[in-house]
């Protein structure tokens, strides 16, 4: 028998984060470490510059208790392997095809496709194996890459592995190979000359590769790399070569070869896929390292619901023998007996991934879903991937029972407020398919969901699966086919389905892609969500809503609020804060669920004005994957809303979902989740539980933080600048104030030292409350506040401070912003002093000016006070471009909490010269 590889999915609620990055697939690793690049940066919307502020730390419990992130499973196969059943033809024709592949883990990884050609029904050494290796760039975290164009015709089914970017003597994987080599490519050398073209070969590889053995000497379990994620869209020119059939699926990750129902043999796996139509056909694709057989059975739906024995399973072909990646097509519509929806069974000797092609004889619209990705459960739900555009559509739930009884369902249509506004109860019989026709005249958003009515008897598991199908009936024909997603929080109120990521958006003067993010939790209450979208350079816009319970919003790639053209981007679709308590009968507090489900569509804008096309590309449900595999990350920051309450709303509030911050409310920073309480804290209400993107990724802690702000400071200042330069300084008052509030009230402490001539610096304010801080920067004028001549005296009274402060302020920064005509000698001593507060744990950002057109020849000093290249800034006084540049530094720099956050090294784990005090709750 074929062993199947250690499943990914895990039931168990864990805090998740995906971070997406487009680009980064040609070898570049721009953005991976450090700034977002300007390119990206330019194009950032009003009120992108306010910051994920120093409140978006790692997660925490409403009792501040913080909440340590899963380590990684280096030894988890999950979707570091992916399969594709189909490639580049449907059943009436060959297609082009577009393979796109994002990095979903925590490395910089190297993505290697392996394509065969149209398998035989034989296995054996005469067979071939994989006929070509395609490797990828390498792909940073977040990063995608996309997949050169195959040729139509010699590449029907492929797989995809992922190798991680250590280097060979690192990563330990022996094997003969040179040590300082990357292990990605060494391994595109190995699959290329090793295993192409050789089935037995590729057996012992791929058997190497889930188990974590050894091939050919190699460590293949060292040498994984990241998860990945991808996204393959076939384009198929059945209809006319101007508008093609096209349709797309997601690639089946290793962690989904089983069939979805709970308690499956992995030895003999009966694969029950619902076929949604006569001219429904099925890719089979051999998953594993050894040959399979499948028989193939069709099992047609009974014509009433009064459930009788289940209709008597035809015999579709003989048995298919399948070696190692290959694939071959069961045409359904052939086999007697298979009228309207089926189910089709395979029965196989080992594991399998199945792609569904919907298309009727003769209509050629093209409707695809990987049935692997169905999910099985008592509560499914699914955003509706519909267009605001009237049109009259055929919208259909097909729900499949596998069970050995009869189930009692529910069906229920939400508008897009989450208001049910249609429902019937439905009995689907034992191992039928029943198609549910959803009222036609509903075409606006919304979402669907599916329940199983009355108790399920003791702790058998659940065979429920369902999909959903759009059909437009008054144009030409489109299809679109997605599964439902079992509804986690309906089964578990400590679910954390907060982070969804999405490879492809498109926009261009053909296809226009929409998402419909939907809220799943049914307890009272909001989630604040932020879809972030990025293009190869970096953050180009974001938008913040708030979504009730049940609520469905949609979002168009033709109205995004920055005008980005033509292009291809990728998304992020996050959760920042929630609040829906759940509480049993006696009213204890049992959780707080968060549940996003994304669904994407491709609209044809073609037809815009009699109503937009479905089956240009795709339609696809993204979910939350099922494992934390972003321990580590260190990238970009990102902004986080700052209208969003980090404390529930008072009664009479209402949070502003879009509102760029006033001046006053962008300085006066909110408590955290886990900050402290207010002095009269309400035990009924309870904060909602954080999840702070950038910083789970960055790894970043939740300590306290000291924070000192040092600067020049005179009311004079013409006895301290140089004639003719008062009119360039103030970049030192408004980015030193824009870095203050980002500090969080009541929890980090800031201070300002400042330089006033004469030879003295002090101490000149220290307080918990940012807003008090930029006032008494305010107390200067513009043109008496600027960057310090005299770096190291400010320094010696920062390390006096710093060594003062109480034990509970453990994080340790300051931001020098450091004059570009300061003498060696004092920039020799301050490269002294910044070595030993280094030494002690402290972060020190520089941002170095000079006047305009004038560079310091003393730069290397600059770098040598920073003492790390990301936090050092240079920049010419008074020219606007470099005042947007700084203000990015300090925003990428306090989203990550003033700590540095490298990958490898976060600041928590390093040793800190200032051990914690006793408790101490004072303020300063």
């Amino acid at each position: 028998m074929n062993p199947l590889p250690s499943q990914c999915a895990d039931a168990r609620p864990q805090r998740i984060a995906i971070l997406v990055s487009l680009g980064l697939g040609l070898g570049l690793l721009a953005g991976w470490r450090s700034a977002l690049p300007a390119a990206g940066a330019a194009l950032r919307p009003p009120g992108a510059a306010t910051l994920a502020r120093a409140s978006a730390r790692v997660g925490a419990e409403p009792n501040g208790r913080s909440v340590p992130l899963a380590p990684s499973d280096a030894d988890e196969v999950g979707a570091r392997w992916l399969s594709f059943p189909i490639v580049d033809r449907s059943w009436r024709s060959l297609c082009d095809a577009d393979l796109v592949v994002q990095n979903t883990g925590a490395r910089p990884s190297k993505a290697v496709w392996l394509t065969w050609p149209m398998g035989t029904t034989g296995c054996g050494p005469t067979e071939a194996g994989p006929t070509h290796a395609v490797c990828s760039g390498l792909i940073a975290p977040g990063g995608t890459w996309s997949a050169p164009p195959v040729l139509p015709g010699q590449t029907s089914s492929a797989m995809l592995f992922s190798f991680t970017m250590q280097s060979v003597g690192e990563a330990g994987i022996g094997g003969g190979l040179a040590p300082s080599e990357p292990v990605g490519d060494a391994m595109c050398r190995v699959l290329t000359e090793r295993v192409v073209g050789d089935p037995a070969a590729f057996q012992r590889f791929l058997q190497a590769f889930a188990e974590g053995g050894d091939f050919d000497g190699i460590a293949l379990g060292a040498a994984r790399g990241a998860s990945l994620g991808a996204e393959l869209t076939r384009s198929c020119a059945d209809r006319s070569p101007e508008r093609p059939a096209r349709a797309g699926y997601l690639g089946v990750p290793a962690g989904r070869l089983l069939p979805p129902e709970s308690g499956v043999d992995p030895d003999d796996p009966v694969y029950r896929v619902p076929m949604p139509a006569e001219g429904a056909t099925a890719w089979v694709q051999n998953a594993g390292w050894q040959c399979v057989t499948v028989e193939i059975l069709v099992r047609p739906s009974a014509v009433s619901d009064a459930c009788g024995d289940p209709p008597t399973p035809v015999t579709c072909s003989a048995p298919l023998v399948l070696s190692p990646g290959q694939t071959r097509l069961v045409a359904v519509f052939r086999c007697g007996g298979a009228r309207g929806t089926s189910s089709l069974e395979l029965r196989s000797s080992g594991p399998l991934a199945v792609v569904v092609d919907a298309m009727e004889p003769l209509d050629p619209s093209l409707g695809s879903f990987a049935y692997n990705q169905l999910d099985a459960g008592d509560a499914l739900s699914a955003p509706l991937a519909l267009p605001e555009e009237e049109g009259l559509w055929l919208n259909r739930v097909l729900i499949q029972n596998t069970e050995a009884l009869p189930r009692d369902l529910q069906v229920r249509r939400r508008d897009r407020r989450g208001a049910v506004d249609w429902s019937t109860d439905v009995r689907v019989c034992p191992q039928q398919v029943l198609a549910v026709d959803l009222p036609t005249r509903m075409f606006e958003p919304g979402s669907v969901d599916v329940a199983l009515l009355g108790a399920r008897d003791g702790a058998q598991p659940s065979g429920i699966s369902a999909l959903v199908e759009h059909t437009t009936l008054d144009r030409p024909v489109d299809r679109a086919l997605y599964p439902m997603a079992r509804n986690r929080a309906q089964a578990s109120p400590v679910v954390r389905n907060g982070v969804v990521a999405i490879p492809r958006l498109t926009r261009g003067p053909k296809t226009s892609t929409e998402l419909t993010i939907h809220n799943a939790v049914d307890a009272p209450g909001e989630t604040n969500v932020v879809l972030y979208l990025f293009d190869a350079n970096g953050l180009v816009d974001f938008e913040c809503r708030g979504l009730a319970e049940r609520e469905a919003l949609q979002l168009d790639a033709r109205s995004w609020r920055t005008d980005l053209g033509s292009g291809s981007w990728s998304a992020l679709v996050s959760a920042t804060f929630w609040s829906h308590e759940v509480f049993d009968a006696s009213g204890r507090r049992l959780g707080n669920p968060v549940d996003l489900m994304v669904t994407t569509a491709d609209r044809e804008l073609a037809h815009l004005g009699a109503g937009a096309g479905l089956g240009e590309a795709m339609a696809s449900l993204h979910q939350p994957p099922s494992r934390a595999d972003v321990v580590g990350w260190s990238l970009p920051a990102l902004p986080i809303c700052p209208a969003f309450p980090t404390l529930p709303p008072s009664p009479t509030a209402t949070p502003d979902a879009t509102g760029t911050p006033s001046p006053t409310r962008e300085v006066t920073a909110t408590a955290t989740a886990s900050g402290s309480p207010s002095p009269t804290p309400d035990p009924s209400r309870r904060p909602p539980d954080p999840l702070y993107l950038p910083l789970l990724l960055a790894r970043i802690d939740s300590w306290p933080t000291g924070f000192i702000l040092i600067a020049d400071t005179s009311a004079d200042p013409a006895r301290l600048v140089p004639e003719g330069r008062a009119g360039h300084l103030d970049a030192t008052r408004v980015i030193g104030a824009h870095a203050l509030s980002t500090l969080r009230a009541g929890r980090d402490l800031g201070g300002l030292v400042r330089y006033g001539g004469g030879g003295q610096a002090e101490l000149y304010a220290l307080s918990e409350d940012p807003a008090e801080l930029v006032a008494r920067l305010a107390d200067f004028e513009v043109d008496q506040v600027h960057a310090t001549t005299r770096p190291d005296l400010a320094l010696a009274v920062v390390q006096k401070a710093l060594e003062e402060m109480p034990g509970r302020y453990r994080g340790r920064a300051l931001l020098l912003f450091v004059d570009g005509e300061s003498r060696p000698e004092h920039l020799a001593r301050a490269e002294l002093r910044a070595a030993s507060l280094r030494a002690a744990g402290a972060q020190i950002y520089v941002i170095a000016q000079s006047a305009p057109g004038l560079r310091s020849p003393a730069d290397g000093r600059y770098a040598a006070l920073a003492g790390r290249g990301d936090h050092l800034l240079a920049i010419d006084l008074g020219a606007p471009a470099d005042l947007q540049r700084a203000r990015l530094a300090v925003d990428r720099w306090s989203a990550r909490g003033w700590a540095g956050g490298e990958l490898g090294t976060p600041a928590y784990d390093r040793p800190m010269s200032w051990p914690p005090a006793p408790a101490d709750t004072s303020s300063r």
